[in-house]
């Protein structure tokens, strides 16, 4: 018994060696000693790996020691490099400052030199020259010159030395007259020096290059004009600034262009001076009717504009006679060039049916009159009424006629029988004094500018005839006389508008003298809107896009005033105090002699409500009036009711300063009936 207790205890017995044998039996792999030749062979192999790391670090020292070689090889050859760039800089600074000198005294040499070029000269006598050039010069250029010394460069052109600069500063201003003779043509231009050549050399390349893209130039000294366009020498600077501007014109472009609603259909009509070429990669953009051959860098660029927005270039896929395609003409008439174009989305290319120009259209510029016929359909819609504001000049019932016939023709309706109800009470009422206000609209309206009289349309068509004569006929004599008259009637217009500003500056200091202060302000009011347009067709939303059409302009404004006035909805507020007076309990309706009393006490030149009855029309209708309003008053008291004109309201927009097309730079002023 004892011992099989201390047997299990120790842990000697059965179930201890089944835990051991259960522990061994989880590994089955044997580890044994390698072997003499096994190890041997590791040896070995370590032994080559340590002799190959050894040789690496050997190879490795010596190609740190070339590095080291090299890097102080370069050293030494950027010192080299940089006392060379030194030595050429200082040297090249030489040169600059000795061509400078060089140029200078050259300058000083030929200060006075001039290059006639053109007069056929037989004889090398300089004394022969000279005497031949001053006899030419003196007659042909009409002034007195004093040559020191001529000589013959080559067949056809003289070097000409003049006594002083002032002679030669006679010369070069009268050498226009040169342009006269026509057998032999002569030309006179400056003795230049070497950098100045250089210069023109330059010039004159650039001038070859813009003659063979169409466009018309002209050299100066140091200069070149490209299409009456001057281009200073230093091309490459120019250029790369007139690129920028470029870019800058197109990116506003394109700024306006995103903001405008896709919706909307999109076009794009300016002055672009742009060229548009015939060029087969163009086609799909272009169309094949331009009146150029190749394109210039501007056409290329509105091209690319285009093609980016996918739109089409409408102005060149019509056919038309080359006098129908040009769209600008040079001031010399010989040039005419197509740069005036309309894009056009290509989803809505096919509403424009045709583009042409118009040379009989007389607008005093230089550019043609350029016409789109554009057939669009537009969706189905109700058609709404539209309300017109009607503004009655309400003056002319100061006259004694005009007041009386007003009052006579209002009393002989108003005696008529009135409806039962109250709206139908208010229209006729409303029609009556429309229709007495007609009196005073009567007479002939002055269309157009007060101060284009019938000098100005004399003068406008006889310009008118002198420029289709120069159309017909493109002469010297027809453009000259052309020309006179353009200026004439340049001249008799500016001089009439000039008059009747001044006449108007006179009316508003002489208001102001004698202290009517209406009038006053009235002409400044004037004088400040004439060149501001009032007219508002786009607004912008709130996130500063332009909002498109009078639908979604009006909902922007409704949005901007319910949000000034505080409305989400509509709604109908109603004190305590209203709704005892809406009762009419213990209140009598107004007396006959309250309501004339305050008709009497309405203010003069009040704007009116919509139907454009105001305050002066009401004051002098007289008895037969004031009882009928009256009797429409007592009606809506008893009735509990009144018009529906009586409840709406005009909302003006005044613009206070700031961007016109955003709602938040204008204030609003109500305008209601003046009856109700």
């Amino acid at each position: 018994m004892g011992s099989d207790e201390d047997t299990t205890d120790g842990g000697t017995g059965k179930g201890s060696a089944e835990q051991v044998a259960a522990i061994f039996r989880k590994s089955k792999k044997v580890i044994r000693t390698p072997t003499k030749d096994k190890e041997k062979s590791q040896e070995d192999k370590m032994d080559k790996i340590l002799r190959m790391l050894g040789n690496l670090n050997n190879e490795m020292k010596e190609m740190r020691e070339e590095q080291k070689e090299y890097r102080q090889e370069v050293r030494e050859l950027r010192k080299e490099n940089e006392k060379i760039k030194r030595e050429n800089m200082e040297l090249k600074q030489k040169i600059e400052v000795v061509e400078k000198k060089m140029d200078r005294m050259e300058k000083e040499k030929r200060r006075n030199n001039i290059i006639v070029q053109g007069i056929e000269m037989k004889t090398q006598d300089q004394n022969a020259i000279k005497e031949k050039l001053t006899s030419f010069l003196e007659r042909a250029l009409q002034i007195k010159i004093d040559i020191i010394n001529a000589k013959k460069i080559k067949e056809g052109m003289c070097l000409v030395e003049l006594r002083n600069e002032t002679d030669k500063g006679t010369v070069m201003k009268n050498k226009a007259k040169l342009r006269e003779i026509k057998e032999p043509r002569v030309y006179i231009n400056d003795d230049m020096s070497k950098i100045e050549r250089e210069i023109q050399k330059k010039i004159r390349i650039r001038a070859k290059e813009e003659r063979a893209e169409g466009s018309r130039v002209k050299i100066g000294f140091q200069k070149l004009m490209v299409n009456e366009e001057e281009w200073k020498w230093d091309i490459e600077r120019q250029q790369e600034k007139e690129y920028e501007e470029k870019e800058k014109f197109y990116e506003e472009i394109e700024k306006v262009y995103n903001g405008i609603p896709k919706y909307d259909v999109k076009m794009i009509i300016g002055d672009f001076n742009a060229k548009i070429g015939k060029e087969e990669i163009y086609k799909p953009v272009i169309g094949t009717h331009s009146k150029h051959d190749r394109t210039n860098e501007n056409g290329k660029m509105l091209i690319e504009f285009a093609t980016e927005r996918n739109m089409r270039i409408a102005s060149t896929y019509f056919h038309h006679k080359a006098i129908h395609q040009g769209t600008w003409i040079s001031p010399d008439g010989k040039t005419v060039n197509q740069i005036d174009h309309l894009l056009i989305e290509a989803k809505h290319s096919r509403c424009v049916t045709d583009v042409r120009s118009y040379r009989g259209a007389d607008l005093d510029t230089d550019h043609i009159l350029v016409k789109a016929k554009i057939k669009y359909r537009r969706p189905p819609r109700d058609q709404k009424q539209k309300n017109t504001r009607i503004r009655y000049p309400t003056g002319k019932l100061k006259e004694e006629k005009i007041r009386k016939e007003f009052q006579e023709k209002i009393n002989k309706k108003l005696n008529e029988d009135i409806g039962k109800n109250m709206e139908e009470n208010w229209e006729n009422f409303e029609t009556i004094m429309r229709e007495g206000a007609q009196l005073l609209t009567e007479g002939k309206r002055k269309i157009g500018k007060s101060w284009f009289d019938e000098e100005c349309k004399n003068v406008i068509r006889e310009r008118e005839k002198a420029r289709m004569k120069m159309i017909n006929n493109n002469n010297i004599e027809n453009k000259r006389h052309y020309e006179i008259w353009r200026k004439r009637a340049k001249n008799v217009c500016r001089k009439k508008k000039r008059q009747n500003i001044e006449q108007q500056i006179k009316e508003i200091e002489d208001n102001y003298m004698k202290k009517q202060i209406r009038e006053f302000y009235q002409g400044i009011k004037i004088e400040r809107r004439r060149n501001v347009s009032t007219k508002q067709i786009f607004c912008k939303n709130k996130e500063g896009q332009l909002v498109g059409g009078t639908d979604e302009s009006l909902k922007r404004w409704v949005e901007y005033f319910g949000e000034v006035y505080g409305i989400g909805e509509e709604k109908t507020l109603q004190t305590e105090e209203e709704e005892s007076l809406t009762t009419g309990e213990g209140e009598e309706p107004p007396r006959k002699e309250e309501i004339k009393e305050i008709i009497k006490r309405f203010k003069n030149n009040k704007a009116p409500g919509e139907n454009g009855i105001t305050a002066e029309m009401l004051k002098v209708g007289g008895q037969n009036l004031e009882e009928n309003i009256v009797k429409l008053i007592n009606k809506a008291w008893d009735e509990e009711t009144i018009p529906q004109r009586w409840k709406e309201t005009l909302i003006c927009p005044l613009h206070k300063k700031g961007d016109r097309s955003k709602c938040e730079n204008y204030r609003g002023i109500a305008l209601m009936d003046t009856t109700g």
